[in-house]
């Protein structure tokens, strides 16, 4: 199966609070989407002072105010499948940070530290 196809089965097996379709609309209008057979990616640029609300839905109206006030220093993944090391290369800049959630929690990580990790470097993960 493809990373694109693993990922939307993500939306098939759990709860989400929007369709694959929904998300992937959400992060071509207000973040970034790359899709390859090796990878896929859906993330967005967000500030990591943010409260989880605003990280997660890209249509809450505080993000508006917030962007221009705040500096955004961190990746938020909304679904990646696949080469996860050879995708974030792909990203037009790095950040400080990288988030993702995991059974409804964001959890952050150093964005350099993490794909620094050898264990991360060949292995294929979906979230």
């Amino acid at each position: 199966m493809s990373p694109a196809g693993k990922a939307f089965k993500v939306y098939q097996e759990e709860e989400c609070s929007h369709s694959f379709l929904e998300m992937l609309e959400l992060c071509l209008a207000e973040g970034y989407v790359h899709s390859t057979p090796e990878y896929f990616v859906a993330a967005r640029e967000v500030s990591s002072i943010w409260d989880t609300q605003q990280i997660v839905n890209p249509l809450c109206e505080e993000n508006h105010i917030k962007n221009l006030t705040q500096d955004l220093d961190c990746w938020h993944i909304h679904l990646m499948a696949g080469d996860m090391a050879e995708a974030t290369k792909q990203f037009p800049h790095d950040h400080k940070l990288i988030s993702f959630e995991r059974r409804n929690q964001i959890r952050f990580y150093d964005f350099a530290r993490f794909f620094n990790r050898s264990s991360l470097r060949s292995r294929e993960l979906t979230f």
